[in-house]
């Protein structure tokens, strides 16, 4: 798979040359930094790096001459070839909210409703309670002299 391939691109696959100039602008095994290299400006390549692009750390080569019409080639590979894959990952505080929500569920049975439930148990309905004891007992301290009285009262009779 090579990147940027439309019908009505022109760019081309890299032949020996557009992989030597990717080197040498450090484009085919890039530093960390680098997580868009095909959008670096001032790059003059005209072709793009593949996405199978494979990283092979050479330890030796040797070449022999057989004869006039033949050469042999044998190079020392120190590990297999492998492919370098990079993933960038952005974090948005919607995310951090979504991962502490599902470690909580995952692990203590809570979620964010029952989070707010245990704040509004806490703050407002204590509040009201609280309000609401108040005028009770200034409602019984009115009605407890009413009747006390009404308790004279009939008792003077």
């Amino acid at each position: 798979m090579l990147l940027n391939q439309s019908s009505g691109n022109s760019s081309q696959v890299c032949n020996y040359d557009g992989i030597n100039c990717l080197d040498k602008h450090n484009l085919i095994a890039p530093e960390t930094k680098v997580l868009q290299p095909w959008r670096t400006h001032g790059l003059f390549c005209r072709c793009h790096p593949s996405c199978t692009e494979h990283d092979i750390r050479v330890v030796g080569k040797e070449m022999y001459y057989d004869d006039g019409t033949h050469r042999t080639v044998m190079i020392k590979l120190m590990t297999l070839p492998t492919q370098r894959y990079r993933r960038q990952v952005v974090r948005q505080i919607i995310d951090v909210v979504v991962s502490f929500g599902g470690i909580l569920g995952l692990f203590t049975g809570a979620s964010i409703l029952s989070l707010v439930e245990f704040a509004y148990f806490f703050t407002v309905r204590f509040a009201l309670n609280w309000t609401d004891n108040e005028h009770y007992n200034a409602d019984d301290s009115q009605s407890s002299d009413i009747e006390d009285d009404r308790i004279v009262q009939v008792q003077r009779h």
